[in-house]
Parts: structure tokens; C-alpha cells; sequence
């Protein structure tokens, strides 16, 4: 028996230091600009702490990731503490939890690289326990495990597998048995490249499927039947250098929430009826030989990642299939890196850039414009004008005098570059801007024109 004949009831810290907690947490490496600019939403959300040191700097952590005054707002008009909804994104969601499991160690080693795109680890004693406590849920297939008995014994339970097979082993029989398979984490690839067969196994038997991940399998096509995995939402196909087409079924994939072609030079088009995948959140198609968004890209309101859109004009073979600017208009939720290719000049696509409406595309924070030395691209240019939030800005191409008028709109911008823009004459006060550095001139390799980088000015 124990006890105690005296106890300190801990009070509540004051609004003040509640908020020193949090400023301290959340503003950390931050440029004085961003410190003027949000610590008056910041102060309201330490408000929300209601005196929990633990609350302040949780809630910090999260903040220390969010760019935008528009992010700051919907943590502020969010139910936060103690439990909220975050306005339905699953995206919000999902990296407040990540930072939350960040504040308690259970990963480390962040680093975030020039494209935004973060890396960390977890420490293998988190490993042994995460793989501990799904061990009737997750199953790993390697060469040294691969013997029917040892599967037999819990593939009827797994919901999450991972395969990693070399290229003189079967697809495993016994994986028709795992009628709750949700999800095959990195599939060997080396299974996929002995017959399509084998790929149709997943198509035909393992229709619970959520995710599908085929990363750098030398597939040369997605069998029709596809499109009964109707409960997929995530098709991962990047690096599939020899994918060469994608059946018109996949559009049938109603629950489609990410699909992956990054770096698949091979494959020309995507599936014409695209339109049809109204719950599609991010389509990644950087690096892929996809030369046009198929018409009805419109439908996708809810899409978050649109990594490359290129424009169709002139009376181009592919003019009447593909989507054009406008169809961007409804898209506001485009956030993170776009890069629109092949931007002509004159009054028709300045009309349809203006309809596209980026300015209203609050989450984007690079873009990239590649033109086609037209002239009169300065018309086109004005009327692609970016959210002020921007960060990172390239023109490429461009056949314009003078820079836009919008230029000095982006207060945010912390990169600028300039390729190949050999007609500009003079160039806006870009000093003024407060996160860019003086210009620094480099000579691009195989070009006679010039490039102008300006760098994020450090305080």
C-alpha cells in the first residue's frame, strides 16, 4: 500500500507562455516574414492549447510544415483539441498524424530534398514492434520463405503482403487463398516479367484489393480486367520503363484515389475516359511519355497532384482528344509542383489560360512554364498569372520583352529561373521581393542564351 500526505496540484500555464511554447515550436527556421505574417493566427491557435504544455507543442510540430496562411486558417477553424474533423482532406489528416508520431519519436531523421519530397526513418526498434503487433495481418514472401506450408498457415488472415521473389519462382498458389488481401506492398518485380499471367492472378482472384504497387516492373501492359479490382484506391506503375498502354477499363476503377505513371516513357496515352475517375486525388506524370490530359480532366475536382500538363495546339494529331487550360478552372485543389509544357502565344490561348484560373490554385507553390519562343507569348503570360503564395518560379521558352506584371505579386517567392529567354529587354525591381537574393547568371550547357537564378535570400 502506498500514499501520500501531500500533493502539488499543477496549474495551467498562462495564455503567454502557452504561446511562447508554440511560437518556439512552430516558427522555428522560419524567415522573419513568415513570422510577421502568421503569428496572429498562431497566437489564436496557442489559444486553443487551453494552458497544455503537451497540447503546444504537439500542435507546434504540426504547424512547422504548414506554408500557407490558407493551411493556418483551416488548423485554426478546425475542432483541433480534442479530436477534430480538418474539413474532410485526408491529405491534412494524414500529415498531422505523421508529425504527431514525429513529436513522439516514433520517426526521426527528416529531410526534405528540392522537390519538397520528405525522407525519414524509424528506428528498428519501432520496426520489430509495428512488425510484432500486425504479424496475423502482414505477411513478407522472399525466396526463404516461400514454402506452401509457412504460408498456408496465415494467408487466409493477410490483408497487407509484400513479395519479394526472383525470376526463376512461381507466382505462389496459395496467394488465391487470401480472399482479404487488401494490399500488396512492392511486389517482385522479377515475377511480373515472366508472363502476364501472373499479373492476372491479382485481377481475377484478389478483387478485395486496395493498393497495387508495381514500381520499376518491366510490364508491358495492364491486363483489361483490371477493372474489377472495383475497391482499389492507389495504382503505383512509376518506372515501368516498357508499359505501353493503360485499358480504357481502369477508368472503370470508381474508387481510384492516386494513380502513378512517373517515368514511363513507353506509354504515350492515358485512358480517354480519365473524366470518369471522379474520386482521383493525385496523378503523377512526371518523367512519363504521356503527351496530353485526355478532355473531361475537368470532372476531377477533388484532384490534389497534377504533376505535368502539356497543351495541345495547332491542329496537332492529338488537338481534338486532349484537354485544354480551361479545363484547369475547377481544379483548385491542385497543390505542391505543376508544370505546364508547350505554351504557344496569341489571343486563343491567352483566353483559355485566363479561364484556367491558377491564381485560385491557393495550395500551389512551384510552377513551371516552358514556351515555344512565340513573340507574343507576353499576351499568353499575363493571363497565367500564380496564387501570391508561390515559392519557386521557372520560365522556360519565353519570347516576351518584359516580364509580367504579376511578378512582383509573389512575395513569397524564394526561387526564380530564367532559361533561354533571350528576348527580355529589362527586368522588374525583383530586389524588392523580399525572400529572393541578387541575381546570379549561369550559362546553361548547350545553349547560347543565359540563366538568370535568383536564390532564396537567407536572414
Amino acid at each position: 500500500m502506498m500514499g501520500t500526505d501531500h500533493r502539488i496540484n499543477i496549474e495551467k500555464l498562462s495564455d503567454e507562455i502557452c504561446r511562447s511554447i508554440f511560437n518556439h515550436v512552430a516558427f522555428q527556421e522560419r524567415s522573419e516574414d513568415e513570422r510577421e505574417r502568421l503569428t496572429d493566427i498562431g497566437d489564436k491557435i496557442a489559444n486553443k492549447c487551453k494552458g497544455l504544455p503537451l497540447a503546444a507543442k504537439v500542435l507546434g510540430g504540426l504547424m512547422q510544415s504548414k506554408r500557407t496562411r490558407e493551411e493556418w486558417d483551416r488548423v485554426l477553424s478546425s475542432e483541433l483539441l480534442p479530436q477534430g474533423d480538418f474539413s474532410g482532406d485526408m491529405e491534412f489528416v494524414g500529415e498531422q498524424y505523421l508529425h504527431v508520431l514525429a513529436a513522439r519519436s516514433f520517426f526521426q531523421d527528416f529531410e526534405t530534398d528540392e522537390d519538397e519530397g520528405m525522407e525519414f526513418k524509424m528506428h528498428d526498434i519501432v520496426h520489430d514492434f509495428a512488425q510484432y503487433m500486425t504479424k496475423n495481418e502482414c505477411l513478407t514472401v522472399d525466396v526463404n520463405t516461400l514454402g506452401e506450408a509457412t504460408m498456408e498457415t496465415s494467408i487466409e488472415r493477410v490483408v497487407h503482403l509484400s513479395m519479394m521473389l526472383s525470376e526463376d519462382e512461381l507466382f505462389p498458389k496459395s496467394i488465391h487463398k487470401a480472399k482479404g488481401l487488401r494490399q500488396p506492398l512492392d511486389p517482385a518485380l522479377e515475377t511480373l516479367r515472366l508472363r502476364s499471367c501472373h499479373c492476372l492472378i491479382c485481377f481475377k482472384q484478389l478483387t478485395c484489393i486496395r493498393s497495387l504497387n508495381l514500381p520499376w516492373s518491366s510490364i508491358k501492359e495492364i491486363p483489361y480486367e483490371v477493372g474489377k479490382l472495383i475497391h482499389l484506391r492507389h495504382l503505383n506503375l512509376a518506372y515501368c520503363l516498357e508499359l505501353e498502354s493503360l485499358p480504357e477499363t481502369t477508368c472503370d476503377l470508381c474508387n481510384l484515389q492516386s494513380l502513378d505513371v512517373t517515368f514511363c516513357r513507353s506509354l504515350k496515352e492515358l485512358p480517354r475516359a480519365i473524366g470518369k475517375l471522379i474520386k482521383l486525388r493525385h496523378l503523377g506524370n512526371d518523367g512519363s511519355g504521356v503527351d496530353f490530359i485526355p478532355k473531361g480532366i475537368e470532372r476531377i475536382t477533388c484532384l490534389r497532384t497534377l504533376e505535368v500538363f502539356t497543351v495541345c495546339g495547332g491542329g496537332g494529331e492529338n488537338e481534338s482528344k486532349a484537354a485544354n487550360l480551361r479545363e484547369l478552372k475547377d481544379l483548385n485543389h491542385i497543390g505542391g509542383s505543376l508544370e505546364i509544357r508547350n505554351l504557344g502565344g496569341g489571343k486563343e490561348d491567352a483566353s483559355d489560360a485566363a479561364e484556367a484560373q491558377l491564381k485560385n490554385k491557393k495550395r500551389l507553390l512551384r510552377l513551371e512554364l516552358y514556351f515555344n519562343h512565340n513573340q507574343d507569348n507576353g499576351i499568353l503570360i499575363e493571363a497565367l498569372q500564380p496564387p501570391s503564395d508561390l515559392e519557386y518560379l521557372t520560365i522556360d521558352g519565353y519570347g516576351g520583352l518584359e516580364l509580367p506584371n504579376w511578378m512582383m505579386t509573389l512575395t513569397r517567392l524564394q526561387g526564380l529561373k530564367l532559361f533561354d529567354c533571350e528576348n527580355l529587354e529589362v527586368l522588374p525591381p525583383l530586389g524588392r521581393l523580399p525572400n529572393l537574393e541578387s541575381p546570379g547568371i549561369e550559362l546553361v550547357e548547350g545553349e547560347k542564351a543565359p540563366c538568370w537564378i535568383f536564390r532564396y535570400r537567407k536572414r
